[in-house]
């Protein structure tokens, strides 16, 4: 179901992403309550892992309403004492794929660190090169901010 794309494997360009998404998903914010959350041993609340697997789940089916793409894959996890710290999904698009990044707050052995914990996407050509990315979700306060998930023009 949703959308078909212009190839034979009904996968949407990232280019026709973008074009329609500016429409159908990047005309609005949403707030989900991250009823799953959990304390790290600092005291503080952090998503836990169905809250994070519950917000990938909330953008990914807006994605699949743009793209028509119905699966995504993970392609790396990290954890500590504290829970999840980073993790990534991945779909296809025509030209590359897209992949969600969640990062928790601080500094990590896997993916850096961060400022707060965000969601990010990136865009990857065919040969897997980075062709731009930004943040889409914003964990504070026991509540996910998503924003914009289109490229900036």
């Amino acid at each position: 179901m949703g959308m078909e794309g212009p190839n034979k494997d009904n996968r949407m360009s990232r280019r026709d992403f973008l074009r329609i998404a500016g429409g159908a998903v990047g005309a609005y914010a949403l707030s989900v309550d991250a009823v799953e959350v959990s304390l790290t041993k600092s005291g503080e609340v952090i998503p836990s892992p169905e809250g994070i697997k519950r917000i990938f789940e909330t953008l990914f089916s807006e994605i699949t309403k743009v793209t028509g793409v119905e699966n995504y894959t993970e392609v790396r996890k990290g954890n500590d004492d504290d829970g999840v710290y980073l993790w990534e999904v991945a779909f296809p698009l025509e030209d590359g794929i897209a992949q969600f990044e969640y990062l928790r707050k601080g500094r990590h052995e896997i993916g850096g660190g961060s400022i707060a914990t965000k969601i990010y996407i990136t865009f990857f050509d065919e040969t897997g090169f980075p062709e731009g990315g930004h943040n889409v979700a914003e964990f504070s306060d026991g509540m996910w901010d998503i924003g914009d998930i289109r490229l900036p023009k």
